[in-house]
């Protein structure tokens, strides 16, 4: 999103207009696009039109003060809140769920609390985040698009380092997990290159590494990650934009979701065993609902917890969190009701993932010096 749109954002979204964001900003100089749908080559993204602008219609807008309106109180949203029996209600002033449990795990989060301010020049664009299973409190995050870099940062919001991804290029990278892969007892960090602005992608990849462990890395480090492989998912009907990467711990396969701004949201799958170079065509498992408003509810992000019996997946304003019971297949889950948090107000806000407690969980913006909030769950 150019900068003159940033600028404006979430003002349109809070007074409930026509927009929503899927921000984007010029890449750094030598940033470069990955190899076209059709496998050609690398093509320099320094020059204009190699990425496409957002659309207008795909914009948030900011009060002029940066203060939040058509909110409760603290900013959190009003009235759009379910029970945690799924039925229609507001949220407490908490951010927490109103009503009883009867549907598990619905109940007890309260308002997102800002654990830190991301302040590195390097993280400008953060758009997806993610809890490491090797490394205790800290997450793993990502710019959208520009150079192959993952940023290692504390759960507190200090920045710990990078790692640069060796024999990587980027188009558009748009959400991370962190999950199974081909070796037993190693976790793997999944990059989703699938951003697809302008819809002129049929197809897409994903990248995967084996999760680095800081060890005695003393901060700010600078580091190269290698081993890294590379699958190439093309999608079997049209072609989409998708911001969620979603990795099933429990069979390592991996899920893409629409950004639907039409039409229904939809989950693609790309089944676990995956191999580095593989050409798979997705499948289609589910389509999933996240309202009815088709400007406010695009997903923008998501994250499956370490156990994988939970699910969220956020929007600009709120987050929707699916249990999914033992031996449930994946897909399944998302039919049953979600329980809803309302978000802190964030510029652009495409960034959601669990916690190391597998419920609580974290959300950040793209934007420099983004806030880190932690929505902690309490019962």
């Amino acid at each position: 999103m150019k900068t003159r749109t940033k600028i404006a954002t979430l003002l349109f979204v809070f007074l409930f207009a026509n927009c929503s964001s899927n921000s984007q900003n010029e890449p750094p100089d030598g940033a470069v696009d990955a190899q076209d749908a059709d496998g050609g080559a690398v093509t320099d993204l320094d020059s204009p039109g190699d990425r496409d602008d957002k659309a207008d219609a795909d914009q948030d807008t900011l009060d002029g003060d940066g203060s939040p309106s058509d909110f409760g109180i603290d900013g959190e949203q009003d009235g759009d809140g379910q029970d945690a029996d799924g039925s229609s209600g507001d949220s407490g002033s908490d951010g927490g769920q109103d009503g009883d449990d009867s549907q598990p795990g619905c109940a007890g989060y309260s308002a997102g609390v800002q654990a830190g301010t991301i302040d590195n020049f390097l993280l400008y664009e953060l758009s997806g985040i993610t809890a490491s299973q090797r490394n205790s409190d800290v997450l793993w995050t990502h710019n959208d698009g520009g150079n192959p870099k993952l940023f290692a940062v504390g759960t507190d919001s200090e920045f710990l380092g990078t790692y640069s991804l060796l024999d990587v290029v980027t188009h558009d990278w748009e959400d991370i997990a962190v999950g199974p892969g081909p070796q037993p007892g190693t976790t793997y960090v999944y990059v989703g290159d699938h951003g697809n602005n302008g819809r002129d992608r049929q197809r897409v990849w994903v990248h995967r590494v084996p999760e680095p462990d800081l060890g005695a890395a003393e901060p700010p480090f600078d580091l190269d990650l290698s081993g890294g492989e590379t699958f190439l998912l093309d999608y079997p009907d049209d072609r989409h934009d998708v911001e969620t990467l979603l990795v099933d711990p429990v069979t390592g396969d991996v899920y893409l979701v629409t950004k639907a701004y039409e039409g229904p949201t939809i989950l693609f799958r790309a089944a676990a065993p995956l191999e580095d170079g593989q050409v798979v065509t997705l499948e289609q498992m589910n389509t999933i609902d996240l309202g009815s408003n088709p400007n406010l509810n695009l997903a923008t992000g998501g994250d499956v917890s370490l156990s994988g019996d939970r699910i969220v997946i956020r929007t600009k304003l709120t987050a929707f969190i699916w249990i999914r019971p033992s031996g449930t297949p994946f897909w399944e889950a998302f039919d049953s009701e979600p329980c809803t948090v309302p978000l802190q107000l964030e510029l652009t806000g495409e960034a959601a993932g669990f916690a190391a407690d597998g419920v609580s969980f974290y959300t950040t913006s793209e934007w420099l010096n983004p806030p880190l909030y932690y929505y902690e769950y309490s019962r």
